[in-house]
């Protein structure tokens, strides 16, 4: 799906990963307006490491999959380009290192000090709590100017049930 009705502009680009037991890894990327409504979205096909790669890639195989293999892959596949792409899970944030436009993660509601990822900053704005990749700290004032856009009332954690959604009804039409 991929179209960009006159006047809407992207607002944010939300990615995840839905872990399947029997398919493997799907990722998912949905690009919205700012009144909630789809402009873009495409997901991958299944990614299932092997018992070698678990071995070999050790604590950097998530990051490896969800930053690389999906998060960049995903952004790159999309025609429009968004100022903050917000994910959910934190090996996501790994495609921080690989894509131009801002990432970050939408912590748990009453997430602690404590639950911030290492290597990240803390951000707290349009009601919510956010880490940012401490790397990419100079887009803190793009990140935040691009929340204020969607405000306060923008339901932050909706966006990435319609992906989990949408993924799983693709499973079941493929089956």
């Amino acid at each position: 799906m991929s179209q960009a009705p006159s006047g809407a502009e992207p607002a944010a680009g939300f990615l995840t990963v839905v872990d399947s037991p029997v398919q493997g890894l799907l990722g998912g990327y949905l690009i919205l307006n700012a009144l909630g409504r789809p402009l873009e979205f495409h997901c991958t096909a299944p990614i299932k490491p092997n018992r070698a790669q678990e071995i070999l890639y050790g604590a950097t195989l998530l990051p490896f999959i969800y930053g690389e293999q999906i998060g960049q892959t995903l952004v790159r596949a999309t025609q429009l380009k968004v100022p903050l792409i917000v994910a959910e899970l934190t090996p996501m944030l790994a495609a921080a290192e690989l894509v131009k436009e801002p990432v970050v993660l939408l912590l748990p509601n009453g997430a602690g000090q404590g639950s911030v990822p290492v290597g990240t900053l803390l951000l707290e704005a349009a009601g919510a709590r956010w880490a940012l990749p401490a790397h990419r700290q100079s887009d803190r004032t793009m990140v935040l100017e691009a929340m204020t856009r969607l405000g306060d009332s923008f339901d932050w954690p909706e966006p990435f049930g319609r992906i989990r959604d949408a993924i799983g009804e693709a499973q079941r039409a493929a089956a």
